[in-house]
Formats: structure tokens, sequence, C-alpha cells
């Protein structure tokens, strides 16, 4: 009876000619025989269905399309792509669930070795990219994120595509008549009161922007260094964090550098030079360009214009384009510390092992005392020793600090060195007033955390073990950023300063949120929390959140009170207790009970 309905299902399918890919879907699931196509539940999108049946892909059995019930069907083209061929028939095999993403990189990293020469370059991927079923694979991959939902130009979105249109564009992708639409530019309010331009690309371009960046990153994230932390899948800003948490306690001096506007300025010649060197293929260097080369359509001042310099700052591609132009400089880099590195070990400081060698020998108990509060005070190796040097470099998008041991006038030769290879070599200009040499026990800014050396804080100058008091090892400290966290709450008017320079505020009534219902307040304040705790749960300062709050909490009382016009907050207290209970449906607000800073990276758990 199953495979009746089945084939029933398949025919009514055919008969009708539907090849919406929005009510008739292909997902691609995983078993140990291979990779299996099977359609989406048609019930799923249909509006006209008033009430929902249950989905044959959620029976106990997955069902697949073979090839001889797909005859004459536009479908069977995907059974005869090698991407998509079953070694074994596995129709009475479960798939596991496996990440869509994952699936995608090992089927187009399989599919791309066809392409690959002796030289270790590519040459031929137009024919990958003019292929339908991968169009559908990056559709896939884009259409559940809401800003991919956003008309374009022609006011059209992801919805409706069909089968034949996939088809025609992949054609036309073959033949190198893709033409990418205009981009419409709008202007956003910011908070200071200022505006900033936000474009918005046509759905057709993000499907083919998608398959050029996965087919990019495929290429050159075996290549890409590991000092590179942005866009890059298993790399994030808590590996970035990560690396100066553990590797940039020892050092001295930092320069924490910026890009002048690096998205906005990357000329097209020099994308097209890095990217020329690997990828031969003429017609998918010429769509490369087509996709950097937009003309961009001002709605505010309705002119049309193209750049030569620049990645379109809607495009998916650029974040892989610019860490293609900017791993020139992190070669550079390599290359630099590799010269730069001096020395094994730190030589003994003298002034210390005089002193150690006086107390050793010294047989009165006052005297060994003052000799060790004497050696306290000086570090047991040369920190200034000029045959000792050391670099760390860690770079996240536009954004880069450079760690060395060494004197502050080789930090100073350093900054200029790598403005003069930005300059020669990617074009790009170092944004001097943002770059800044500062000492390490002063600490810097660099993703939203202040980084400071764990030495120079008083509860963590001295260690006590069981052999005695000791000094601590030497470790950056990540800090949460208390200033920028409370200037973003005064910013949205949740909070006002009560002084800015010691850091003191206290909460508002948020005016946008009188208007909803009790429990939708409460969850608005909840989503805050939650943010908060999820974002910095591996920042030393973890314990600080508490005040931060503390005046999210006051801040969701005066709302409350401001909505049932209560003069104060005790007598909200007194209604609705302390969490602010909501009486019709029991929500309340969710305080963490303790705020421990646990300094966990989840290294091994971070997503692309």
């Amino acid at each position: 009876m199953f495979w009746v309905v089945r084939n029933l299902f398949v025919l009514s399918v055919r008969d009708r000619k539907c090849r919406d890919l929005s009510k008739v879907g292909l997902v691609y699931n995983r078993s140990r025989y291979g990779m299996n196509l099977i359609l989406r539940d048609p019930t799923a999108s249909n509006s006209t269905n008033l009430m929902r049946r249950r989905s044959f892909h959620t029976s106990r059995r997955k069902w697949n399309i073979s090839s001889q019930e797909t005859k004459g069907n536009n479908l069977s083209d995907f059974e005869k792509t090698k991407i998509f061929k079953n070694k074994k028939d596995s129709s009475s095999v479960r798939p596991n669930k496996v990440n869509r993403k994952e699936s995608l990189v090992i089927l187009v990293n399989k599919e791309m070795q066809k392409y690959k020469t002796k030289q270790d370059n590519y040459n031929g991927l137009i024919h990958l990219l003019s292929k339908p079923e991968f169009l559908v694979l990056c559709y896939e991959e884009i259409r559940g994120k809401p800003g991919n939902m956003t008309p374009g130009f022609d006011g059209l979105t992801l919805d409706g595509l069909t089968w034949n249109w996939l088809i025609k564009l992949a054609e036309t992708i073959r033949r190198g008549q893709f033409e990418f639409s205009h981009v419409r530019r709008v202007q956003i309010p910011k908070a200071n009161g200022k505006t900033r331009h936000l474009e918005v690309e046509s759905f057709k371009d993000k499907i083919i922007q998608k398959a050029l960046s996965v087919i990019m990153e495929q290429i050159w994230e075996s290549k890409f260094l590991e000092s590179s932390h942005g866009f890059r899948p298993n790399k994030s800003v808590y590996t970035a964090l990560r690396e100066l948490y553990l590797k940039g306690g020892n050092y001295s001096w930092v320069i924490q550098g910026n890009i002048s506007k690096c998205f906005d300025s990357i000329p097209h010649k020099i994308i097209m030079k890095q990217i020329g060197k690997t990828i031969k293929c003429a017609r998918t260097l010429e769509l490369i360009h087509k996709a950097i080369k937009v003309t961009v359509r001002d709605l505010h001042t309705q002119e049309n214009f193209k750049s030569k310099i620049g990645t379109p700052q809607a495009s998916v591609v650029s974040p892989i384009l610019a860490n293609i132009v900017l791993h020139e400089m992190d070669w550079y880099m390599k290359e630099y510390k590799f010269k730069y590195d001096k020395g094994k070990i730190r030589i003994l400081n003298p002034t210390y092992s005089r002193l150690l060698g006086q107390r050793r020998y010294s047989k009165d108990p006052l005297i060994r005392k003052q000799l060790l509060k004497e050696m306290k005070k000086h570090h047991s190796l040369d920190m200034r020793n000029p045959n000792f040097r050391r670099l760390l470099y860690v770079r996240y998008a536009d954004d880069f600090v450079i760690c060395i041991i060494g004197p502050k006038s080789d930090a100073i030769n350093i900054k200029r060195n790598i403005k003069n290879f930005l300059k020669d070599n990617c074009a790009l200009d170092l944004n001097m007033d943002k770059t800044i040499i500062s000492n390490m026990k002063y600490g810097f800014n660099f993703l939203g955390a202040h980084i400071v050396k764990a030495n120079m804080l008083k509860n963590h100058m001295l260690k006590v073990s069981a052999k005695g008091t000791r000094r601590a090892t030497t470790k950056l400290r990540v800090n949460m950023d208390t200033r920028k966290v409370l200037q973003k709450l005064i910013q949205t008017r949740i909070a006002k300063w009560i002084d800015c320079n010691k850091l003191l505020a206290r909460g508002t009534a948020f005016n946008s949120m009188i208007n909803h219902s009790h429990a939708d307040i409460i969850c608005f304040y909840n989503s805050k929390i939650n943010g908060l705790i999820n974002f910095n749960y591996f920042f030393e300062n973890r314990s600080r959140l508490h005040y931060i709050i503390w005046i999210l909490i006051s801040s969701c009382g005066l709302t409350l009170a401001k909505k049932y016009k209560v003069r104060t907050l005790n007598k909200i207290y007194k209604k609705y207790g302390k969490l602010y209970t909501c009486p019709e449906t029991g929500i309340e607000l969710k305080i963490p009970s303790f705020l421990e800073a646990i300094h966990d990276y989840k290294f091994n758990t971070i997503q692309s």
C-alpha cells in the first residue's frame, strides 16, 4: 500500500507539472550507502490546505525517488549526476541526520577534484557552477535566513523558484551570459543621529554568490594560516581571544591595528590578481569580476554608479574575498616573525641571582626574610635581554593585534613596515588613528574585550602552593568592556549615566515597550539578560554582569510601573513580586544565581 501511494503521488506531481521548489522541494540526506534525494512534504508550504497531514518523510521508513519512477520527469537529472549518485539502493535504509552545510562541503570538495590540475590550480569550475543541482544546494543554504528574503531591485524573493528556472539559470551561467542585477542602496538611521547605507541584492544574485563563496572557501581554506580567525569555519571571535589568552602573557608591547575601510577600498585589480593565481577558468573569473563590479542604485539620490574598488556590502562573497587579499599580510607577518624571533630561553636576572645567592648562604632568619622581600620586587628572568625576541600575530577580518617581546622601537618599526606593505601590495591604508602602540600592563581593547596582563592585578600577583608563596604564571586576562556594554544600554534608552567616569548607571523606563503586554515586556528583558550571559560567559570579570543585570531589572520594573501608572517600584514589588511575575501566563524574569569566571571559550564546539 505504501508503494502504491508513493507512485500515485509522483505521477500526480508529474501530471500537474509542478516544479515549484517551495512546494515540492528536494531534501538531501546521507545514509551509509551515500547521498539520497527525497521530496519534501508538499503540504508544508501549501496555503490551500487548512489542516496539515503527516508528511511522508516523517514516517518510519524514508523513501527515495528511483530512476524508474521518475522516467520522463526532469527530476531524473539529479540521479544522473555523480554528486547524487548512490552506490546502492538505500530505499530501505533510514538515513542519518547530518549537518546540511557539512554535506555540501563534502560533496563540493569531492567534485572539485576533477578540475584540479597538476600545478595545484583549478580549471573548468564553470561546469560545476552551471549544474542545477549544485545551485539547489546553494539555495537550500540561504533560503532559511530572514535577511535573504528581502526583495531585491526587481522586487522578487527566494519564494516560488522552479526547477525549469534553475535549469535556464545554469545554462546562462555556462554560456557566460549571466548578468548581476542592480543593488539597492538605502539609508539606515544610527543612534547618534547619522545614517549609514545598506545594500540589498537580488535573490538570484545571492544564489550565484553563495555558489562562488563555497567554491572559493574549498580552495583557500587549506591555504589560510592559523593566525586568521575571521569568517572561517571553526574560527570565530572566541578562537582569536583564546589565542591571546593562552599565549600573550609574557609579551611587553602590543600593536592594536585596524585597516581603513577594508571592504570598501580593496581594488578590483588586486582581488582578481590574487584569485587568478589559483583559478585559471576564464568564465569563472569573469563571473567573479561581475559579482564585485555591480551597479548600485541609490534610492535616496536616484543615481546609478559603479566602482572599481571595494566589494558589495550585501555580497556573500565579500568576506572570503577580503580574506584572500589579507592572506598576503598573514604570510608577510609569518615571515616577519621567523626573522624577528631570537633566542631559545631568557637569561637569569643578575640582580635576582645575586639576592638568591646571598639568601642561600645566609643563616640569619631575619636577613633571609629581608632578602626574600627584596627578591619579590624583581623578576627572576632578564626581561630586557636584547638576545631574546618574540612576536605574536592574530587577525580577525580587518582588525589585528601584534604582541612583541622587545623594546618599543621595534613596535614602531613593525607598525611602519605593515603600513608600507599594505600600501604597496594590497593598496590598503592602515588607520593611523586606530592603530595604537601600548604597554601590556595598561591593557588594550580587541574584539569587544579589554585585555590586560594578569600579574599586574593585585589578586593575581602571588600564588600560594604547598611549597610556599611564589609568583603566579603570567597570563593575559580577557575582561568584558563594561563601558561599552553600558553605553549600548544608554543608547537604546534602557539606562542613563549617574557618573560616566566611575561607570555608574541606573535603569530607566523603556518607553517603546509600554504598550506591550506584561508577558511581552518580561520576555524582552529576559532576552537581553540571556544575550549578555551567553556572549560574556568566558570573560574574567563575568561577575560584573550582576550590576548590569540589576540595571535591566530596574528598567523592567520602571517600564511596568509606567505601564500600570504606578509611581514607585515598591508597589510593583508588592503586587508582582521581585521577579515581576505575569499573573496571566506566569512568566517571570530569569536571573542567574551566580556568575563566576569559567574561562570556557568552547573551542571544540565552535561552528562555522
